[in-house]
């Protein structure tokens, strides 16, 4: 058997929601793939990251030192709803172009654009700071 794409995605969805499990057992605050797989035919290789209790990942560290750290930004694990689910924020990326969020359903996390988060957040009474205006929006 050779490995594909197809494959590969569908071992990497099993794969996370086993880690979600073993992480709840070991006590970690989380416990998942870091990164974009590698793979030819024969086998593949990924990245795990785990995180312990009270501790940080990357992408909350980036986050407190680009948001935060300019005050008014809203913390870590502040909550919000989303598509009537509800989210926490945990992070952003590398570029710190997008905030991360777990939604606390289904354990996975997701990216949402800055200032479409921002604008909700603020609709949600959660955050009063300035947010840049829609593209499609401009002020007088």
């Amino acid at each position: 058997m050779a490995l594909n794409g197809s494959q590969l995605r569908s071992i990497m969805a099993d794969m996370d929601a086993a880690l979600i499990a073993v992480a709840k057992k070991h006590g970690l605050e989380s416990l998942k793939i870091a990164g974009k797989a590698t793979y030819n035919a024969d086998n593949f290789h990924v990245k795990l990251v785990g995180v312990v209790q009270g501790g940080k990942d990357d992408a909350a560290r980036r986050y407190e030192v680009n948001f935060t750290a300019f005050g008014g930004w809203p913390p870590l694990n502040t909550s919000f709803i989303y598509k009537k689910e509800e989210y926490i924020i945990t992070g952003c990326n590398a570029t710190a172009t997008k905030i991360i969020a777990k939604n606390l359903k289904n354990e996975r996390t997701y990216t949402f654009e800055f200032d479409g988060l921002l604008r909700l957040l603020q609709a949600q009474g959660k955050y009063t700071g300035r947010v840049a205006p829609k593209k499609d929006e401009h002020e007088d």
